[in-house]
C-alpha cells in the first residue's frame, strides 16, 4: 500500500467516525428531550389528579357542612386545623426546646 492510499484511508476513516459521533450525539439529545417531555406530562397528570381529589374533598366537606347548617371549617377550633384530611399527621401537640451550650 502506498503512502498516498494510506493517508486517504486515514482521512476517510476520520470523516466517517466524526459523522457517526455527530449522529450519535443527535440521537442521544433527541432521546433526552423525549424523556423530559414524558416526565413533564407525568408530573402534570399527577398534579391534575391531586387537584381533582382536592376539589372532590372540598365539595364533600361543603355538602356535609350544608347538611349540618354550618359553614365549611366552622367546627374547627382556632389552632386546631388539620391540613391533611385523611391523616392525623397535621395535628401536633407538644413543645420544642432549643438549648445552646
Amino acid at each position: 500500500m502506498s503512502k498516498k492510499m494510506l493517508w486517504t484511508l486515514i482521512v476517510l476513516m476520520t470523516l466517517v467516525l466524526s459523522g457517526l459521533i455527530l449522529i450519535q450525539t443527535n440521537l442521544i439529545k433527541s432521546a433526552s428531550e423525549i424523556r423530559e417531555e414524558q416526565f413533564d406530562q407525568m408530573v402534570k397528570g399527577a398534579l391534575k389528579r391531586v387537584v381533582d381529589q382536592l376539589e372532590l374533598h372540598e365539595e364533600r366537606v361543603a355538602r356535609e357542612s350544608a347538611r349540618a347548617g354550618k359553614l365549611p371549617g366552622e367546627s374547627n377550633a382556632p389552632g386546631n386545623i388539620n391540613i391533611f384530611p385523611r391523616q392525623e399527621i397535621g395535628r401536633f401537640s407538644g413543645s420544642f426546646r432549643f438549648h445552646l451550650s
